[in-house]
Parts: structure tokens; sequence; C-alpha cells
């Protein structure tokens, strides 16, 4: 899709950070009330709660394009988002709907599936359009998903400024009320974010008719197989782009290790019982700088493949560092919440440089705006293959 240089005003790239921003942000508030569902449902039922969600994510690539086929894609676009709104608000209701809670957290369980499918549908369908007209556009979403992370931490840390727990028998209590100041702004977000596509629309209505994202997402359907001319094409995509793909999976492997688990772990262990650190502080630095790395100008992002992978390779330390303190360490320098604030802000920061990095280097590994835009579509694929696997790891790590 070609677009004209005087299209991109503020709306623009207004309409493309809020694509971005509203994949995340809901997901990003069940992380930061991760205390909420640990009190409600367990810790462990937390992790297989997070598990679920990033395996409904990866069913939705394989089937979302088949289920939702007749619509066209703004129909299918807000359907996706409502859909998954309305999953985030049945998530935190059943985690306490009975009496029975067993059975509250097979409730939680199943309908992160649910959110999770609707809410990867929608980054895809978002992200095959960005991709398809440049990768300008590719950075404006990124940089949305950055948001959604700091704007979500900031409302979740004042929520536990403004309701402190107290670490007695009040504190379930003090939790709904954190839960339901962030629902109230979140409500409010979603509204804005219609605002933003209706004015988008009315100044750009050619965008949203927009179906070139059926071609990408077909990619994986059984219909697009049938042509092994069209078949071929995809296993060379993947082929040429291989070693980048799996870079993105094993990045995110440690950073969802962290992030979903070590972080929690860490806060239960060293900083329950101190009201200056929180959950959602540590995981405020990590998507700030996270935020930094994936809003760079494309000229500063990493082009050498050997480089980008040594770098890769050499952040596997901080979460062997989190293991370590977790479970061998007790010096209090080695688990100073200083430190593992200064882990999260390096393990942010190459997050997001390295995705973004990792991610251009794919699609430019291609010139036709068909195979960029696949690129692209495998690309997500297989950061959601590492989330999936880095919460797996979760569940089976003590």
């Amino acid at each position: 899709m070609k677009v004209d240089p005087y299209k991109r005003d503020a709306l623009w790239k207004l309409y493309f950070i809020s694509g971005g921003f509203i994949c995340l942000i809901y997901w990003n508030t069940i992380i930061n009330l991760a205390e909420y569902f640990s009190a409600t449902i367990s810790r462990n039922g937390f992790n297989l709660m997070t598990f679920s969600f990033c395996f409904g994510s990866i069913v939705s690539f394989f089937t979302g394009p088949i289920v939702f086929a007749r619509l066209s894609h703004k129909t299918a676009l807000n359907f996706g988002i409502i859909s998954s709104v309305m999953f985030f608000f049945l998530t935190l209701y059943t985690c306490e709907c009975t009496e029975d809670a067993a059975l509250n957290q097979s409730l939680t369980v199943g309908t992160s599936f649910i959110f999770g499918y609707f809410s990867s549908f929608v980054q895809s369908k978002i992200t095959g359009m960005a991709s398809e007209i440049s990768n300008q556009e590719l950075v404006y979403f990124n940089f949305g998903t950055g948001v959604a992370g700091v704007s979500s931490n900031m409302l979740a840390y004042f929520a536990t400024r403004i309701y402190p727990v107290q670490n007695d028998e009040s504190d379930l209590s003090v939790l709904r009320q954190q839960v339901l100041l962030n629902v109230a702004i979140i409500t409010a977000l979603f509204v804005a974010y219609f605002a933003t596509q209706y004015h988008f629309d009315k100044h750009n209505p050619e965008v949203l008719l927009f179906e070139g994202d059926r071609e990408i997402e077909n990619i994986l359907t059984e219909t697009s197989m049938i042509d092994t001319a069209q078949s071929a094409g995809e296993i060379t995509i993947i082929r040429k782009s291989l070693d980048l793909l799996l870079s993105l999976t094993y990045l995110y492997i440690c950073t969802i290790v962290i992030v979903a688990l070590f972080n929690i772990q860490a806060y239960f262990n060293f900083d329950r019982n101190q009201t200056a650190y929180t959950i959602p502080m540590y995981s405020f630095f990590f998507n700030v700088f996270d935020t930094i790395g994936k809003f760079l100008p494309s000229q500063f992002l990493i082009k050498s493949t050997a480089l980008i992978q040594s770098l890769n390779g050499f952040r596997s330390i901080i979460p062997i560092y989190f293991y370590f303190i977790l479970h061998y360490a007790s010096a209090p320098e080695l688990t100073s919440a200083y430190l593992r604030i200064l882990a999260n802000i390096v393990l942010g920061f190459s997050n997001g440089y390295f995705s973004n990095s990792l991610m251009m280097m794919a699609t430019n590994r291609f010139h036709k705006s068909l195979e960029k835009g696949k690129a692209a579509y495998f690309s997500i694929l297989f950061l959601y293959l590492g989330i999936v696997t880095g919460t797996f790891i979760n569940v089976l790590l003590p």
C-alpha cells in the first residue's frame, strides 16, 4: 500500500501508536495485577494463566484467518479489540466468581486463553497493515506497544500508592480497590482508542479498507498450502530469515521468564514487607527502557547478524543472575533492589532495541511489500513462540 508523505501527520502517527498501545495495554495490566491474582487463584494459578494466554495467542495465528475470513479488515479488527476487552474484564471477574477456588482458577485459565486469542489476532491485523505500508509505521506500532507497558506500570504504581497493601487481613480488599482503579482508567483508554480510529478513518478512509493482510495471514492456512508455488515462497521466506526469527524467539524466552516469573518471585522473597518496591515498579523500569529501545531511529538499529546474535547470547546472564539469587544467594549485595532494577533496565532496553533490529533485518531481506509483510508476520509468530515457551518454563520452574 503506497502512502503519500503528506498524509503522515500527527493523526496518522497517533493511530499506529495507539494500535500498538491497544494491543498490549490489557495484558500489561494483568501482569501488573499479579499480586491480586496470586491472592485469589494462587501464584501457580497466575503462571498457568499467563501460559494459557500465550498459548491462545499461538492458536490465533493458525486459526484466526479462517475463523474471521468473511469479515472485512475493519470489522474483524474492531471485533477482535472489543472481544479482547470483554475477556480482559472476564479474566478479572472469574478469579473470584465462586466460593470454589479451584473452579475459579480453571475459569480464569480458560478465559485467559480466549483473551490471548483475540489479543494476538488484533496484533497480527495491525502489524500486517503497518508492515505493508512501510517500516516507519512498524516503528510507530512497536513504540505504541512500549507505551502500553509504561502506562500500565504507572497506573499500577499509583494504584499501589493510593491503596497500599498493609500485609494483613485487609490485603485482598485493598487489592480489589487497585483493580477497580485500573479498570476505570483502562475503560477510558478503550473509548479514547475508538475516538482516534473514528477521526483517522474520516481522514484516511482507504487505510481501514485495507485487505492486503488477507494474503499475509493466509500463509498459515490450508488454503494457501494448496498452491505449491506460494507454499514454496513461504518456505523461502522462513529459510532466508530463520536465524533472525529464532533469535527473536530466544530474546522473548529470556524476557518473559524474568518479567512474568523472576521479578514476581523476587518481590515476594525480598520486597514483600517494603512499601518502596512493588511489582509495577520493576516492570516500569523494564517498559520505559523497552520503549526507548523500540523508538530509536532506524539508522541506529543493529544491521550486523553476527553482532546481534552475540549480544543476544550474552544477555542470557540476566536470567541466570535472577535464578541464582532466588535459589542460592542470600547476600544483600546480590539481592539488592537497585541491582534488580538495573537488570530490568538492561533487559528492557535490549528487548526493545534487539526486537526492532531483528524485525527490520528480517523485512529488509526482501524487496516486495507483500514479502516484507509476510516476514513481519512470521516475526510476530516467532516472537509469540518465545513468549509461550517462556511462560511454559515459568510453569515448570519451582
